[in-house]
């Protein structure tokens, strides 16, 4: 009897212990559990925290790059140069031991300045040079020569209209609107000749039709 009882009272030692051991080890898994808990809760407060503080900085750079674009870059300003020293004047010097003789006048009188020869063409030359028919009409006869080109005219042929007798540097109308005399392309003179040109191409062409027929 006694023997029996010492094995029951073993036995319900034994489920103590056990029941000790489980609780102690349930304890110390709801110890780390909370722990993780903890330690995952100040991760994610750090991180929350970090985030926080990096849009704070993008919100600063925003607000900076704002202000720069509202307010004008200033020019740098150029620094001033320093005033140029004024260049010393050089003194009279040492006098020279041998002066130099004075210049002699020259004996010869000064040269007059000539004019450049000029260059007369005879009147036969003149009028080689030119054609022999008129350039309006192509008929021979008492012809106006141009100054300043090879075309002859008769005065009834000639334009613009001559109303009194030409004088010797008389020149045709194809040479003022070509501008051998100069003056503005628009201007008075070079429009006038350049309707005369077309006047006695006109007349020309007429001439030429009458005769064909």
């Amino acid at each position: 009897g006694e023997e029996g009882t010492g094995s029951d009272a073993g036995r319900d030692d034994k489920k103590v212990d056990e029941e000790e051991e489980e609780s102690s080890s349930s304890e110390e898994e709801e110890e780390g559990a909370e722990v993780e808990e903890q330690q995952q809760q100040e991760q994610e407060e750090e991180e929350g925290a970090k985030e926080e503080e990096e849009e704070a900085k993008e919100e600063e750079e925003e607000a900076k790059e704002e202000e720069s674009e509202a307010e004008p870059e200033e020019a740098p300003k150029p620094e001033p140069k320093p005033a140029a020293a004024p260049p010393k004047r050089k003194g009279p010097g040492r006098p020279r031991k041998n002066p130099l003789p004075a210049a002699a006048p020259s004996k010869q009188p000064p040269k007059a300045h000539r004019a450049a020869p000029r260059l007369v063409m005879n009147e036969q030359d003149f009028f080689d040079q030119h054609n022999d028919l008129c350039e309006v009409c192509n008929h021979p006869g008492e012809l106006l020569c141009c100054a300043t080109c090879n075309l002859v005219f008769h005065v009834g042929c000639a334009r613009p209209k001559l109303h009194e007798e030409p004088p010797d540097d008389w020149k045709c109308a194809y040479c003022w609107a070509a501008g051998v005399m100069g003056g503005k392309k628009d201007g008075k003179e070079r429009r006038k000749a350049a309707q005369a040109c077309r006047d006695m191409e006109r007349m020309r062409r007429d001439i030429r039709e009458e005769r064909e027929r």
